[in-house]
């Protein structure tokens, strides 16, 4: 599945579209990856989508929600780096100059969504 940009709100909504593409097959587990600006909370967004996935074809479906590390761009050379940091701006690790953060705040990637394989007999 190619990655997805989208909002909380719209995760259940592109798996159920994955499920009717595959002859509404269960839903059996979702992949998101968080902004890594600490915007959204993964606790709450794992209640809201079991909440809403209540009688649809992704309930009781696995959850794996990871937080993204940081994205980088130094603003000299134009390398692009990961950083366990949190601030806006770091050190370029390869000029020393400054680098900006890539993120957007408040999105999730939707990496994946695995639907049961009735024709195999497994999930």
């Amino acid at each position: 599945m190619e990655q997805t940009v989208i909002a909380v709100d719209q995760i259940l909504h592109e798996a159920l579209r994955v499920s009717r593409d595959h002859d509404d097959a269960r839903v059996v587990r979702l992949d998101i990856e968080l902004s890594p600006s600490g915007h959204i909370d993964p606790e709450a967004v794992r209640r809201e989508l079991v909440a809403e996935a209540s009688g649809t074809a992704a309930e009781g479906a696995e959850l794996s929600i990871v937080t993204a590390e940081h994205h980088y761009r130094c603003s000299s050379c134009g390398q692009l780096f990961t950083s366990p940091a949190g601030s806006a701006a770091v050190e370029c690790p390869a000029c020393e100059e400054s680098a900006v953060a890539l993120e957007r705040p408040g999105v999730c990637v939707l990496t994946s969504v695995e639907v049961a394989n009735p024709a195999s007999g497994s999930d």
